[in-house]
């Protein structure tokens, strides 16, 4: 399996590339992804806004995992920087 560079989903049959869809932030590697900077800041910006439009699971056909959880998803990716208020979330 493969993980989203986007969400941190770890469950990808293929690569994130060559219009493979993550089911759960939507990101369409070659699609989404594609454009002015580097891979690295475009998968950030991307994931900032599938953070901001609430981490919903994106996919009608692929179901969820069960008990599914997008911020533990990010965390367990390591990829929980891009969560606001994260080093609350440490400290607290």
């Amino acid at each position: 399996m493969y993980t989203c560079p986007v969400c941190g989903y770890d469950q990808l049959k293929k690569p994130a590339k060559e219009f493979v869809i993550c089911p759960s932030c939507g990101t369409e590697f070659g699609y989404s992804d594609a454009g002015a900077g580097s891979i690295p800041e475009i998968h950030a910006e991307l994931r900032t806004n599938w953070i901001n439009d609430g981490a919903e699971w994106h996919s009608s056909v692929v179901p969820p995992p069960p008990y599914w959880n997008p911020w533990e998803q990010l965390i367990k990716a390591n990829l929980a920087i891009s969560l606001p208020y994260f080093g609350e979330l440490i400290t607290a």
